[in-house]
């Protein structure tokens, strides 16, 4: 309720039409996961994930509402789907769990340890 109050300043408005919802997704996928208290590998992160972007979305849908003169949350979609899209991406996004990087000996990008020396066959050597 609180997003839409916000996003209903911002209605109409070009970039901050976007980008208002995408913040209010973001606030719903904080609130989602510190209420969900489910880590991102979990079983039912997903399912968390969707409900922070339906409450994304309805909190935007308010914003329509509260708008001086009412404005239809389904009105004409080059008016409403940019913004519920940006509140779905942004819970969408805000949620997603990081990825798990390799450790720095298995990288390629990865720089040698002053202390090895490279030998012919691509294998390292301790230093003695």
């Amino acid at each position: 309720m609180v997003g839409g109050q916000v996003a209903s300043e911002y209605v109409g408005a070009k970039v901050f039409s976007i980008v208002t919802p995408a913040l209010v997704g973001v606030a719903c996928g904080i609130a989602a996961i510190a209420a969900g208290r489910i880590r991102p590998r979990e079983h039912g992160y997903t399912l968390l994930r969707l409900i922070a972007v339906l409450y994304a979305v309805i909190g935007t849908g308010y914003g329509f509402r509260f708008v001086v003169g009412h404005q239809d949350p389904f009105g004409p979609a080059g008016q409403v789907v940019p913004p519920y899209l940006g509140a779905a991406l942004g819970a969408w996004l805000w949620t997603l769990p990081p990825r798990r990087r390799k450790p720095a000996a298995a990288r390629s990008d990865a720089a040698p340890d002053p202390g090895q020396v490279q030998s012919p066959d691509g294998r390292g050597s301790r230093a003695t």
